[in-house]
């Protein structure tokens, strides 16, 4: 893949309703600086790519575009539909932009590394569609490619260790592509790839898989992370430059 022509985008909630199943056990504000931290480990994991040519982050509030404004990364307003829909309309505009892939992240990998976002555009070709499963099930990421062109199977029947190739022989640029994102997601991605005709590749890194949802991923990220609070608490800043956000989304 040339540089440049990946186009990356991590959809974004309103920090008021980030991580509401970390709400029994981590207080509002908390949740906020462990977002906006989690987002700033991604956005710049995937900007440090050699091959990623925009990072996009899509939805949000004020405070997350602020850290964009600060990080170089372009933010643009959530269309207001469910995350699916959302994502369907950035593949949109990725492919009128000229974009040759556009590669699906998600705001909450904070121990992805640019080396994992690397070989994963590689595992591509700059032709296949990949997936990245979750550690329970979902889908933590989906690089797409956006230009058509034909593809012959027998070229590549020896994946990479840490991928999974799954052979077709039809010509790619996934028009008909559709995000379905939520629980299980990763077996319907694998059998919408499958039902278009794709050729399409698993690929796994420890970084992708370790999302932070429930309580037990925030204490293992307190184990890997020991100043991990205090490193969060940076993103303060964003939060003080809007009170009225903070009073009434996170209650302080």
């Amino acid at each position: 893949m040339a540089c440049g022509q990946v186009r990356v985008v991590i959809p974004m909630k309103p920090l008021a309703a980030s991580k509401r199943r970390l709400a029994g056990t981590v207080d509002p504000r908390r949740r906020a600086l462990l977002s906006l931290w989690m987002l700033e480990r991604v956005a710049s994991a995937a900007q440090d790519c050699l091959a990623v040519g925009e990072v996009a982050v899509v939805g949000g509030d004020t405070a997350v575009a602020a850290l964009c404004r600060e990080l170089g990364t372009r933010w643009e307003p959530d269309p207001a539909w469910d995350l699916n829909s959302a994502l369907d309309a950035a593949l949109r505009r990725s492919r009128a932009r000229g974009w040759a892939q556009m590669l699906f992240l998600p705001g909450d990998l904070p121990g992805l590394a640019t080396a994992e976002v690397a070989d994963l555009v590689d595992a591509s070709g700059g032709q296949r569609l990949v997936l990245a499963p979750a550690a329970r099930g979902g889908t933590n990421a989906i690089l797409v490619p956006l230009r058509q062109s034909t593809v012959d199977s027998r070229q590549s029947t020896v994946p990479s260790p840490a991928c999974n190739l799954q052979p077709s022989t039809s010509s790619l640029g996934v028009p008909r592509w559709r995000f379905q994102l939520g629980p299980d997601s990763f077996r319907r991605h694998c059998a919408q790839a499958t039902s278009l005709a794709l050729e399409w590749r698993t690929f796994r890194g420890a970084g992708l898989e370790a999302d932070v949802d429930i309580p037990e991923d925030v204490a293992r990220l307190e184990q890997a992370e020991p100043d991990l609070w205090r490193v969060a608490a940076r993103m303060e800043r964003f939060l003080a430059a809007r009170p009225a956000l903070v009073r009434g989304a996170c209650r302080i």
